[in-house]
């Protein structure tokens, strides 16, 4: 995410994807116009798909998500419209507050136009709780800079903290590993790169 400045009314970095926002500045916010437009989420990824998690102590979990991303900024550019593939996991590098086990349904939300920024190792953390239906929640790709990953979690399965409280819940921190990947709806040289990868990934 870019920080704004309203003194100015720009933003003070410039643009990741360079000129192919479709603005002649880099710095632009709100078409220049912020009294009247607003750019509430500019860059943005989207992402579905299937997670599978466990805790006994420690915590592990796999998933596997379908993706796309935009930059409202630009809409029509079908260049910035990407579909990619986001495949993470959990092996046993976490700790949990109890005993979990659920299988279900991960949306996933961040304000990146890549997938590509979230490969390589980063921080997670987050909940779950219930008996029969679970919900859980994480925050994800944490770490300096790094653009976090919102993760929402609906399954079956069961959720419970050690006998001496009973309760259906547990909170749990783990390093998570992401190989992502997207390619843009546009057709050209130059088009099929994502061009914004976190310095460092894998």
């Amino acid at each position: 995410m870019r920080d704004y400045d309203p003194l100015v009314g720009r933003y003070v970095e410039s643009d990741p994807i360079g000129l192919h926002g479709g603005s002649v500045s880099t710095y632009a916010y709100g078409e220049g116009d912020p009294a009247i437009y607003i750019d509430p989420l500019g860059l943005g990824t989207f992402a579905l798909g299937f997670e599978g998690s466990g805790s006994w102590i420690q915590y592990a979990s796999i998933s596997f998500q379908a993706s796309i991303s935009w930059n409202s900024a630009a809409m029509t550019d079908l260049s910035q419209w990407r579909i990619g593939g986001i495949f993470s996991a959990v092996p046993i590098t976490g700790v949990s507050s109890g005993f979990s086990g659920a299988a279900g349904i991960v949306a996933t939300y961040s304000p990146a136009n890549c997938p590509e920024e979230f490969r390589g190792w980063s921080g997670t953390f987050g909940g779950s709780a219930g008996v029969g239906i679970v919900g859980g929640f994480a925050v994800g790709n944490v770490g300096y800079g790094n653009p976090k990953t919102y993760n929402f979690f609906l399954g079956r399965g069961a959720v419970t903290t050690p006998a001496v409280f009973s309760l259906p819940f547990e909170v749990h921190s783990a390093a998570s590993w992401t190989a992502a990947g997207s390619f843009s709806l546009a057709r050209g040289a130059g088009k099929t790169s994502c061009g914004c990868a976190r310095s460092g990934g894998t």
